[in-house]
């Protein structure tokens, strides 16, 4: 019965909507014309598994100037960081490529409506996907960078999870 409690109220985490991130609309950062071009080849194609993508991801990285790119991920909405996360760099450019078996082990695995929690989540790669299987989501991101990302990918879908940042204790 204690585990049942734990699960309906997490006392350790907080939700989202508590973490008032402020956030630009999606679509404020649009890809530049490159961006798209190696989107369309790279993309969820047999390309996207290949080395032949490295320096093409490299070109998508030096195309952000500086800031980032807004784009789909799995369907759903993301604010991608590639100048300097390499989780947003691959996963931009090579879609459902990049991490392609662990996610499709996710899948196998983690049951429609499940939880999952997500421990060092980043940008939140796999708890966008684990949101495209209607799963509850707990997701732990120590570093207050990739933390306001997280938030910010999660909030840009109306995903509603439980988040914690390394500043909060338990």
């Amino acid at each position: 019965m204690i585990l049942q409690k734990v699960a309906e109220s997490p006392p350790f985490v907080v939700p989202i909507q508590e973490h008032n991130i402020n956030i630009q609309p999606f679509g404020t950062y649009p890809p530049t014309k490159t961006q798209q071009w190696i989107r369309k080849i790279f993309f969820d194609t047999p390309l996207g598994y290949m080395k032949l993508r490295r320096p093409f991801v490299e070109k998508f990285k030096q195309e952000c100037k500086g800031g980032p790119v807004d784009s789909y991920l799995f369907g759903m909405k993301v604010r991608f960081y590639p100048q300097d996360n390499q989780t947003d760099a691959k996963s931009a450019v090579c879609g459902n490529c990049y991490n392609s078996k662990e996610w499709r082990w996710l899948d196998k695995c983690l049951p429609t409506g499940g939880t999952f929690i997500d421990i060092g989540a980043n940008m939140g790669f796999f708890s966008l996907f684990a949101a495209t299987k209607r799963a509850t989501i707990i997701a732990i991101e120590p570093q207050p960078t990739l933390f306001e990302r997280l938030c910010t990918n999660m909030a840009l879908n109306g995903i509603e999870g439980y988040l914690r940042a390394r500043s909060e204790s338990f």
